[in-house]
């Protein structure tokens, strides 16, 4: 692993690649010239000591802009000068080495088919379950109905709850 990719990290999304990206930094609270070298995308990254807040947003270093407002507590700050003197890469997740990615927690696998269409299958059995316990008992028919239901309900909640802990167990980031 480089030496770059043992400081911390800090995510930004490429508006011109539109994925999202990781750029590793000693001090995430000071303001960071973030640069992606693939596209020629770049942003300001910055900290706002008032609301507590970070982001991230486009700019042009041509146009060497020496304030930025911060998009929660609507403050100006300004930007040091040093800034645009040294830009910091912006890496995007497929362009990241596998030992970053596993550092990252970066799961290598996307959703599985299975878990795409459990996640269907549970939510149909929910709105499905829902809607026939909603009849008037008037008949025997009607309790079957509502039985159906009700067990589609459960089978809706119990495919819901595996795919939630499979999703949480892939989570991307240890917070």
């Amino acid at each position: 692993m480089t030496e770059e990719f043992e400081n911390n990290f800090l995510s930004s999304w490429c508006d011109e690649c539109d994925e999202q990206g990781f750029y590793f930094v000693e001090n995430t609270e000071i303001p960071h010239w973030i640069v992606h070298k693939t596209c020629g995308w770049e942003a300001l990254s910055a900290w706002c000591e008032n609301c507590g807040m970070g982001c991230a947003f486009p700019i042009n270093s041509r146009e060497r802009p020496k304030k930025w407002k911060c998009s929660s507590c609507k403050e100006t700050r300004d930007i040091p000068k040093e800034l645009y003197e040294q830009s910091v890469d912006l890496h995007l997740e497929t362009d990241l080495p596998h030992n970053v990615r596993e550092r990252l927690k970066i799961s290598d696998q996307p959703f599985s088919l299975f878990a795409q269409v459990s996640s269907l299958v549970g939510v149909f059995a929910i709105v499905v379950g829902i809607s026939l316990i909603g009849f008037e008992v008037k008949t025997e028919w009607n309790w079957w109905l509502i039985a159906i239901g009700a067990f589609l309900l459960v089978i809706g909640f119990i495919v819901g709850k595996i795919h939630v802990r499979k999703y949480l167990s892939k989570q991307r980031f240890d917070n």
